[in-house]
């Protein structure tokens, strides 16, 4: 027999716990905290919420796809972001909603970790690099790149436990994955690695200075199919966004060279006058999200 709708923290037998609710004035919606059992060895233990929109607060049958979004600690809450300003996700997500029926999503913010950079290293792209380049990072950052293991972390611990977690509620076929600078680099290797699990990505204000000279034969290997996923890549020209046109064209470029078009699976903006910082990224992100989003939840 069919089970009526229950309350979002009764869902998750008390796997989840309620870190803030929709109240006037604050977030809409509802933050929810999710404990792992388990951790890799190699991963460092940090915050991972699930947000859930007012539309599944209201109706527990809705499936919705699901936002894997780098860097969780900014995207909500402006007091735990990096640079006291938050993306807006969840009001980005809402004004979509109402406005022109676009979505809804949950959302799971992957919190970042003192390994930031080494994880949000993609393995193939530093193996496309030169041992120059290689040692280079390895002296920098501490070590070599986490980003295999980082990506075996999410793909084989943190999405199974999501869909455990909310099992009607998700539909696995239409998660995205989302992230910022280096989180764009991961972000892209999560969706050319794994086009089966993610079928978008956006990956905005991507820092491909990391990749040097390796960018274009990473693209290369990374996305041969084109269409598989779904693209959305932007930057702006200020700060350190100054640095990305030029190699934005490169990534462009090597993208068109491998058959994808501009339009239905690939979408590449530039902002003039946007900072690299969470407050360009806020006045922006609504622009993939209603690309990437199909315009209904279903039953």
């Amino acid at each position: 027999m069919r089970r009526g709708p229950r309350a979002p923290g009764l869902w998750l037998a008390g796997l989840l716990f309620v870190l803030h609710s929709a109240r006037a004035g604050e977030m809409r919606g509802r933050l929810l905290e999710l404990h792992l059992p388990e951790w890799s060895q190699d991963i460092v233990p940090r915050p991972v919420e699930i947000w859930l929109p007012p539309a599944l607060l209201a109706d527990s049958t809705l499936r919705l796809p699901v936002i894997y979004a780098m860097d969780g600690q900014n995207l909500f809450l402006p007091e735990r972001s990096f640079s006291g300003v938050d993306w807006g996700l969840d009001e980005a997500l809402c004004q979509l909603a109402d406005s022109l029926g676009i979505g809804p999503a949950i959302v799971v913010g992957i919190g970042n970790s003192p390994a930031r950079r080494r994880e949000y290293m993609p393995q193939t792209l530093y193996a496309a690099m030169d041992a120059t380049a290689q040692e280079a990072f390895r002296t920098e950052f501490g070590g070599p790149p986490l980003g295999e293991e980082f990506l075996a972390w999410v793909v084989g611990t943190l999405v199974p436990a999501v869909e455990k977690r909310l099992p009607h509620n998700i539909e696995p076929a239409r998660s995205l994955v989302l992230g910022s600078s280096r989180g764009g680099l991961i972000a892209l290797e999560m969706g050319g690695r794994h086009p089966e699990l993610f079928r978008g990505v956006m990956a905005m204000s991507t820092h491909w200075p990391a990749a040097g000279a390796a960018l274009e034969d990473w693209l290369a290997r990374l996305f041969p199919q084109p269409g598989k996923p779904r693209l959305y890549m932007d930057h702006g020209d200020q700060t350190l966004d100054a640095e990305y046109p030029p190699l934005q064209a490169r990534a462009t470029a090597q993208l068109l060279r491998q058959g994808w078009r501009v339009g239905d699976a690939l979408q590449v903006r530039c902002f003039p006058g946007d900072p690299h910082h969470e407050s360009a990224w806020r006045k922006r992100v609504a622009l993939p999200l209603r690309w990437m989003l199909d315009p209904a939840p279903t039953r």
